[in-house]
């Protein structure tokens, strides 16, 4: 799952002008946060972030608990 480190974003939106989904991000003062159920777990926003502020949390063994 993608997640956003507050601390280190500083609203640059290259994470939004990569995205291609453009209602899985929205830009709230000083930070771009994920709107968890338009993102599509591309990671193109981790790819773009020069700041640290996008990375990704692996969930496969929750995943794989839940079946």
């Amino acid at each position: 799952m993608v997640k956003v480190i507050e601390k280190n974003c500083i609203g640059c939106n290259a994470c939004i002008r990569t995205c291609p989904v453009p209602t899985a991000n929205r830009y709230d003062g000083n930070i771009v946060h994920i709107n968890p159920t338009e993102c599509i777990q591309c990671g193109e926003c981790i790819k773009h972030c020069l700041h640290g502020a996008r990375d990704y949390e692996d969930d496969i063994e929750r995943f794989l608990n839940d079946i």
